[in-house]
């Protein structure tokens, strides 16, 4: 199972690009994520932590390869969207919402940041 954590090179992270939520490079099967990460909309962070788990899952790949992994995994597509939070945020479709949670359910313990 895929633990999330705070992280705080991730707040860092957020402070220097506001695009920065998340980031699964440093622990070994972790999504660390920044305090803003908390205040995003559902759908985003949905997205976020699913593209997350793609780059653990295809090895730390690229954006693409990660969103790519997602959607043929699952057949959800991430797309990125401007934002009052930031330019070209992940995001997902309202449909898939509760597909998303229930996915994400099995790869992480979704209680604390959701």
């Amino acid at each position: 199972m895929i633990k999330l954590k705070h992280c705080k090179q991730a707040d860092i992270d957020h402070i220097i690009d506001n695009r920065v939520y998340c980031h699964t490079n440093h622990y070994p099967e972790v999504i660390c994520y920044a305090k803003a990460f908390k205040h995003l909309p559902q759908n985003n962070k949905l997205a976020i932590l699913l593209h997350e788990v793609g780059h653990i899952y295809t090895n730390y790949s690229t954006e693409a390869e990660a969103n790519d992994w997602v959607k043929k995994m699952f057949g959800i597509r991430i797309y990125y969207v401007d934002t009052k939070y930031c330019r070209k945020l992940e995001t997902i479709e309202q449909i898939y919402i509760n597909y998303a949670k229930d996915i994400l359910h099995s790869y992480i313990n979704l209680n604390k940041i959701l």
